[in-house]
């Protein structure tokens, strides 16, 4: 992931047109170093996918417990260990009361999870196989 010299990461605009960025700070401290070794193995290979996620989420959820949070979600391709992917249901917790609104976290969501080669169809690829 690249920084910029604003202390934030990436900034990208979601579907309202707001800005959203993931701030340095928010990254290292919360997203990454919060959780276990594993844990955070996985959230740094998820880290290429959430700007477009932001951008172009399936669907954009209010959070039932922050008034001022949504969760974008989308499916993404995540790459995993000997050059094969899995496709994971991604949330992305968007703290919106400050502007630009911050992305909080997120999370591969279990119990959904489909090997790459089980795919007929990618909307992204316009491939039916």
């Amino acid at each position: 992931m690249e920084k910029n010299n604003n202390q934030y990461i990436w900034s990208v605009k979601n579907p309202y047109g707001h800005d959203v960025i993931l701030k340095e700070d928010t990254y290292n401290s919360h997203i990454i170093a919060d959780h276990s070794k594993a844990d955070a193995d996985f959230r740094k290979k998820m880290a290429d996918t959430i700007p477009q996620i932001v951008k172009c989420p399936s669907y954009i959820i209010k959070d039932k417990e922050h008034d001022d949070r949504y969760q974008y979600i989308a499916a993404a391709k995540i790459p995993i260990d000997n050059n094969k992917s899995k496709i994971k249901l991604i949330t992305t917790i968007i703290e919106t009361n400050r502007n630009p609104h911050e992305v909080v976290t997120w999370i591969a969501k279990r119990g959904f999870d489909i090997n790459e080669g089980d795919v007929v169809y990618d909307a992204n690829k316009n491939i039916l196989r």
